[in-house]
């Protein structure tokens, strides 16, 4: 696959996670630790992840760099790390316009990384 397919792949990734995070925030605040819609929020979630995993790392191979890793993708995985646990701290603290905030920041910081390559 080519370099755009992966960046596409990686953006759908993106949209799974957040739609699985949301509704995992929704859910909880609606109907608490067990709610019914947990099971698919968890996998939107968690397919996003995966996808995002895979695809960044396909992009990163297509991009001919000299054998070494950008700094930038030291940030964006640390902030997949995060994402991937919120899902067991979302349940746990039940307050969700902060869920919500964090979901964003983390978002829009991972966009920084991708799009500006700071490091």
């Amino acid at each position: 696959m080519d370099y755009l397919t992966y960046r596409l792949i990686h953006v759908a990734g993106v949209v799974l996670l957040l739609l699985g995070t949301g509704a995992l925030i929704a859910d909880v605040a609606a109907h608490g630790k067990r709610g019914r819609n947990r099971p698919l929020a968890l996998a939107f979630h968690g397919i996003g992840l995966l996808v995002i995993l895979v695809s960044g790392f396909g992009a990163v191979a297509k991009m001919e760099l000299e054998n070494h890793l950008p700094a930038w993708i030291l940030p964006k995985l640390v902030i997949w790390i995060l994402f991937g646990a919120l899902v067991a701290l979302i349940p746990r603290f039940r307050i969700a316009w902060a869920w919500m905030l964090i979901a964003a920041a983390l978002a829009g910081a991972s966009a920084y990384f991708a799009l500006f390559k700071p490091l």
